[in-house]
């Protein structure tokens, strides 16, 4: 039993209840969006995986690992080219590099054999555009985005098409018309 003179426990009420309600929404909701952005991964033909990084200056970035958990090879990876075995691709922080896959060595696009590598890579087309899986050179941010981007439905060199949507025949170039 109380005492007389000390002040009644109440329960909070009603509006105070819901108050805490919104407070721990409005923090608990962006840590939760957060941290399930850390779990997407995308593993590539080569055993390699693209993750998302916590960066305290950036925020979030992507790298590339040799495995989920290892060292990055590559930091603030951009956009991608690949194939079974080699990676041409840009980053946000340090542009261009290429990697032959295993245990070469990352080649930078200011090494002065990034040509040579490059070429060597395979992955460049008479054009100049990207031969591997999509047919393009494709984003890391949409490669994690969303699991129907999947290289393996795809076939080095030839440009992917969406599931469930008609791609058709890219337009001819004058050069390549029939003649009439």
């Amino acid at each position: 039993m109380s005492h007389p003179n000390e002040p009644s426990r109440r329960p909070l009420g009603v509006g105070r209840q819901v108050l805490w309600v919104v407070v721990i929404a409005i923090v608990v909701y962006p840590l939760l969006v957060i941290w399930l952005r850390f779990e997407t991964t995308h593993v590539l033909p080569n055993g390699t995986v693209l993750v998302h990084a916590l960066d305290w200056d950036k925020g979030t970035r992507i790298d590339l690992r040799r495995w989920t958990y290892g060292d990055p090879l590559i930091r603030d990876v951009e956009f991608l080219c690949f194939d079974d075995e080699a990676i041409l691709g840009t980053t946000h922080s340090t542009g261009p590099f290429v990697w032959l896959g295993v245990n070469a060595p990352i080649v930078r696009g200011s090494d002065p054999d990034y040509d040579v590598v490059r070429r060597t890579s395979g992955l460049l087309g008479d054009g100049g555009g990207c031969v591997g899986y999509f047919g393009a050179h494709v984003g890391a941010e949409w490669l994690l985005d969303d699991p129907s981007h999947d290289w393996r439905g795809t076939v080095p060199g030839v440009r992917w098409c969406p599931p469930g949507r008609s791609c058709g025949t890219p337009p001819q170039t004058p050069a390549a018309r029939p003649a009439t």
